[in-house]
């Protein structure tokens, strides 16, 4: 699923954001004018991280997976962004299935989903991705857009 999501047009191997709101309102902007999102986008997906935070500190990596309800979705996709923030002050997201535990993500991946009865599949792909050293190393040493998607399509090395 991750394979037919991402698209290179859509990966920020440098996204500087100052905080939550910020990212927000530049990944919203983004992807309506790439067509991926209709304008309702960036207050439905303000909205929902909110009630449902979507940070995970993961073993060896902190991200998060926001994501927000079908209607407000053109077209199915993964937006990959590598924050780029002092560490004086990093963006922050509170820990998924909670309301106090901030976390600090390193990548923000905004998932557009067309069809909810795939988002359990796609989080389960994300998080085994993720769980792999092999695929962290490879991201890690990514550098530019094609580095990172290649990332993503090769995996773990599988």
């Amino acid at each position: 699923m991750i394979r037919e999501m991402i698209h290179q047009d859509i990966i920020f191997p440098e996204r500087e954001v100052k905080n939550q709101e910020e990212f927000f309102h530049f990944v919203s902007r983004d992807l309506y004018e790439k067509g991926y999102v209709h304008p309702s986008f960036e207050k439905a997906i303000t909205t929902r991280e909110k009630k449902y935070p979507t940070g995970l500190q993961l073993d060896n990596i902190t991200i998060a997976i926001p994501h927000t309800d079908c209607e407000h979705i053109i077209q199915a996709f993964l937006c990959v962004n590598r924050i780029i923030t002092p560490a004086s002050s990093p963006i922050t997201f509170m820990q998924m299935g909670t309301d106090d535990v901030k976390v600090f993500p390193e990548y923000v991946l905004v998932l557009g989903i067309t069809q909810p009865k795939e988002q359990v599949t796609l989080l389960s792909e994300i998080m085994e991705l993720f769980s792999q050293e092999t695929f962290l190393q490879k991201l890690r040493c990514a550098t530019t857009t094609s580095d990172i998607y290649s990332a993503f399509i090769e995996g773990g090395g599988k």
